[in-house]
This record gives structure tokens, sequence and C-alpha cells, in this order.
């Protein structure tokens, strides 16, 4: 669902999740699906960086240089 919404181009979509406004500075734009929260970045082919629970310490999980900080 997530993905789809992002290929097509979301028309409604968040330059930060929720109560974390200091994320924005990453550039990554954010959709909510169910209780998730998707990082992507934009354009012809967009990439999803970041797939995060609502409930997650969410700061904590994004990566500022875009390198993984974790398995999942």
């Amino acid at each position: 669902m997530a993905v789809k919404a992002i290929g097509d181009g979301p028309q409604t979509w968040f330059s930060h999740p929720g109560p974390y406004p200091e994320l924005a500075s990453y550039g990554f734009r954010w959709i909510k699906v169910h209780r998730y929260w998707f990082g992507y970045l934009p354009g012809q082919d967009p990439v999803i960086t970041n797939i995060l629970d609502e409930v997650a310490d969410i700061p904590t999980h994004v990566s500022a240089d875009r390198n993984p900080i974790d398995a999942a």
C-alpha cells in the first residue's frame, strides 16, 4: 500500500512525522499508512529510506547521513 502510494506520487505528504519537526532538515518526505511512517526521497524513481512504527522513538532511528544505523 505505501509502496504504491509513494510510486504514484502522493498528493499529501509531510515534511516530518508527527511531533518531530527536527527531522524536516533531512529532506525526506513522509507519509503515514496505518501505524507506520514511511520516509522517502521523491523523484522519478522514489526511494523509501525509513519505515518506522508510530510509537518508536523516531529521531533515534533516522540516519542523518542516509547510511543504515541498524539492521531490521
